[in-house]
């Protein structure tokens, strides 16, 4: 059985210089209350700092008629030194998140959202990246700039290789500390649901890839609710649960007030937590 904690005990529970990758697309599937959380112990207490945010879609709600004090998703991560390398798909919706990419205050990568969900498969599964032709003779083309967003990106991410005399673009795996999805119910095991979620997402790849990237890895859910689920319809890779003090869901931006709790559950002296 996994522990209770309290969201704002989260933001410790994540090191210094981790790789996070959050799952979501505008506001569904994205665990806002732990961003919130997170954001709000980087802006008083600095930590976690030098994070690497990786993303598919496009995750925040800065459209009108939103109010700027009420920017949310991915948002909460753009604060210089709270973010050290962005990967990811879009920030449109995240002014400053993309203001950090824009001012240089970040390194930063813009990979197609396919590539980034199906990149989680191949972290999960230990293989070397994505290998496809998606971005040949584009800005993610390494003889174009490799899908480097500005000054502060120079290493070399994306790599051009040939199979069977044909060229691809190689996106590279690396290991993924810290899963940051959404989820609606779980069990006691903490195994996910997403049966009453807007959009099932990545979810499941991510937990994967966070689960099998090492001995010591934290994976983050919120849930809509903390119950036991007495089906088969679960992601088979929980470890615990948190039950968010509010949501905003769908692609709505309404709230709903649930008790602030976090379940983490200690295995083999790994420490997995869905937050």
């Amino acid at each position: 059985m996994a522990k209770v904690i309290r969201a704002d005990e989260v933001p410790a529970l994540i090191p210094d210089g981790a790789t996070m990758a959050v799952s979501g697309i505008v506001l569904s599937g994205f665990a806002e209350e732990v961003a919130i959380a997170v954001e709000q112990s980087f802006l008083g207490k600095g930590h976690p700092c030098g994070l690497t945010l990786m993303q598919g879609a496009g995750i925040g709600n800065a459209m009108p008629p939103v109010a700027p004090e009420d920017f949310a998703g991915i948002h909460h991560f753009g604060h210089e030194g709270l973010v050290a390398k962005w990967i990811g798909g879009h920030t449109g919706v995240a002014p400053n998140m993309a203001h950090l990419i824009e001012q240089n205050r970040c390194e930063a990568y813009c990979i197609p959202q396919g590539v980034v969900v199906q990149l989680y498969r191949e972290i999960a599964a230990h293989r070397p990246g994505v290998i496809t032709t998606v971005g040949l003779g584009t800005f993610l083309d390494p003889r174009l700039g490799g899908a480097k967003m500005n000054a502060a990106t120079t290493a070399d991410y994306v790599e051009l290789v040939e199979l069977g005399g044909r060229e691809y673009l190689l996106y590279k795996s690396f290991p993924i500390d810290v899963a940051l999805i959404r989820g609606t119910t779980a069990d006691e095991r903490g195994n996910i649901a997403m049966d009453e979620e807007a959009l099932l997402l990545e979810q499941l790849p991510l937990a994967q890839a966070a689960k099998n990237s090492g001995e010591k890895h934290y994976e983050s859910i919120g849930l809509d609710e903390l119950e036991v689920a007495d089906n088969n319809d679960h992601a088979q890779n929980g470890d615990g649960v948190k039950v968010e003090q509010s949501l905003r869901y769908g692609f709505g931006f309404d709230r709903r007030q649930i008790p602030d709790l976090v379940n983490v559950h200690h295995d083999r002296g790994s420490y997995s937590r869905r937050c």
